[in-house]
């Protein structure tokens, strides 16, 4: 097993502690007294180290802008860890700006999108999303799809987990196209149409062709006879 090497803070932390035994051990020669001094050393190193150590839990419970004032190996330990902090915290922020420009541009969004997770439960969804399902933010954000959306052939399509084709499928008298696609760990994000005008226009097309088919197969017919 290959040891750490050891870093330029411990290699002073243990100048340090070797300086202070030997000036124990050189006091107590003097008077006698090695092992008490020794002994009392050691236990005035090991309190003062419980004392940051206690100081440093309380402040990790609350961080506060400015580390408090310590000396030694410690002042190390609180400048490594105040800088992950705030690394930390420029990066939840660069991360909160990005989900705050992705909610307003899906907000804006005319097509419905749904963001789930890996319970399916519904994690966001956009106004579009609200006013094609019928969906409130204060109730059904939380809510497992399938318990809101309960056509059998949504639900099936959730279930099966193949999200290759897009889903058509009625819901308040409307046809809706819904596609799915899966992201992250487990996550789904939900895009949604509502195409009733489009697939009339469709219905009226293939009944206008099939009656002007009717209506020239007629007097074809005749002229050819």
């Amino acid at each position: 097993m290959r040891l750490p090497a050891i870093t330029p803070t411990l290699g002073r932390e243990l100048f340090t502690l070797a300086t202070w035994l030997l000036f124990l051990l050189i006091i107590g020669s003097a008077t006698d007294l090695v092992l008490p001094f020794l002994f009392s050393g050691l236990l005035i190193y090991v309190i003062w180290h419980l004392y940051n150590l206690n100081k440093l839990s309380i402040w990790l419970a609350k961080p506060s802008k400015q580390p408090p004032e310590v000396i030694g190996v410690w002042d190390e330990v609180y400048y490594q860890i105040y800088n992950l902090y705030k690394r930390q915290r420029k990066a939840r922020r660069k991360l909160t700006s990005i989900l705050t420009r992705f909610q307003k541009s899906t907000q804006a969004l005319p097509y419905a999108t749904i963001i789930l997770n890996q319970l399916n439960e519904i994690e966001w969804f956009n106004p579009a999303a609200s006013q094609l399902f019928n969906l409130h933010t204060s109730i059904d954000t939380g809510q497992r799809i399938d318990n809101l959306i309960r056509q059998p052939e949504f639900v099936q399509y959730l279930q099966k987990n193949k999200f290759n084709k897009p889903l058509h499928f009625l819901i308040n008298q409307k046809k809706v196209l819904v596609n799915i696609t899966a992201y992250g760990e487990g996550q789904h994000l939900i895009s949604a149409q509502d195409i009733t005008a489009r697939s009339q226009l469709d219905d009226m097309r293939r009944d206008f062709i099939s009656n002007a088919s009717h209506e020239l197969r007629t007097p074809l017919t005749v002229m050819s006879g």
